[in-house]
């Protein structure tokens, strides 16, 4: 019974010595911190605005405020809103982001804001005629022309392709050549700025740059090796790459076509038996999406079914 006792005893020590709360992992998690408003390249046409972020961290220790690369509040508390007024600012273009850090100094910064703010709506207007929508070009060089009307002398008109300021036209005509050189879909604005500070912005119009291909394929047989003894089915593995996309590998046996696959892995299988007992060779033709086309390296096979 003694002994019973002192071991109920030594269980509810070790019990009672492990029951330690483990030291909490620290907090490495940044808040994450959004702008609600504005929204990015905004016009606004009032005097006074409200600007309005969202924090998501639970123990927010100091939210800061930047417009125009000026700290507006560094002690922001909920809900996370500042009142603003143009008279303070230059009518156009602000910059606006939000910084906020928890208890454990983790900091998160919102995304950078671009808005227009002006007080009323101005009279410019700017249109883009060309590109068109979805036009597609055969070259890197866009050709690019607009329509700007304002009863005020235009100041400047900024050109963004996908966001970025590519070009500013400072007097008429407004067109030019532009240079893409990324395949794929584009898109473009133009804003068009007067000398009392009105501003437009156009409609944005999607474009295509499709650059013709006459890049070969490469590739080669991957297997069977050079000279290796096959019989009964076995299969031809392919390896194939090329800038734009595969259309088919095609297959010859002995120069003659024998099959084709036209998704990866381009593996096809050849049934020996179709072939007398010796010496064979195979190699590949690639082709890709515009035609273009290269030859595998030549493989001997040795047939013994």
């Amino acid at each position: 019974m003694k002994k019973m006792f002192f071991v109920v005893i030594l269980i509810l020590v070790i019990l009672v010595g492990c029951d330690i709360e483990n030291p909490a992992s620290p907090d490495e998690t940044s808040p994450r911190v959004l702008v609600t408003y504005p929204g990015n390249w905004d016009s606004i046409y009032e005097e006074e605005i409200v600007l309005s972020f969202e924090v998501i961290e639970d123990n927010v220790d100091s939210v800061f405020v930047y417009l125009n690369g000026e700290i507006l509040s560094n002690s922001l508390q909920e809900p996370y809103q500042i009142t603003v007024n143009l008279n303070n600012y230059e009518p156009g273009l602000q910059t606006l982001y939000c910084k906020a850090v928890d208890e454990s100094g983790n900091i998160g910064i919102s995304t950078l804001i671009n808005f227009y703010w002006s007080a009323e709506p101005s009279d410019i207007q700017v249109n883009i005629v060309r590109p068109v929508l979805w036009e597609e070009f055969e070259t890197i060089d866009v050709n690019l022309s607009l329509n700007v009307q304002s009863e005020q002398a235009v100041e400047s008109v900024a050109i963004y392709i996908d966001g970025n300021l590519v070009y500013t036209f400072t007097e008429a005509p407004y067109e030019t050549i532009l240079q893409v050189n990324s395949l794929g879909s584009h898109n473009i604005y133009a804003l068009a700025t007067d000398v009392i500070s009105g501003f437009a912005t156009s409609e944005i119009v999607n474009f295509t740059i499709i650059l013709p291909d006459y890049e070969s394929p490469s590739g080669f047989i991957a297997y069977p090796a050079d000279w290796t003894n096959v019989n009964g089915n076995f299969e031809v593995r392919v390896s194939a790459i090329d800038n734009v996309g595969i259309e088919k590998v095609e297959l010859y046996i002995d120069g003659e076509y024998h099959d084709e696959v036209m998704t990866s892995p381009y593996n096809l299988t050849v049934n020996s038996v179709n072939w007398i007992n010796g010496n064979h060779t195979i190699y590949a033709k690639i082709i890709d999406t515009s035609q273009n086309y290269s030859y595998t390296q030549l493989i001997n096979i040795l047939i013994e079914n």
